[in-house]
């Protein structure tokens, strides 16, 4: 691996009526990041 990571995140269902700036975090045994991302609804 090279310490990198992909995903798909669907904006649908309860909560994401309002747009905003979401945190997505990550962790892994004992490593962790997180990145923040704007949502415009």
């Amino acid at each position: 691996m090279h310490g990198e990571f992909s995903t798909l995140v669907i904006a649908g269902g309860g909560g994401w009526e309002n747009g905003g700036v979401y945190t997505l975090k990550v962790k892994q045994d004992d490593s962790a990041n997180k990145i923040e991302f704007k949502f415009v609804a």
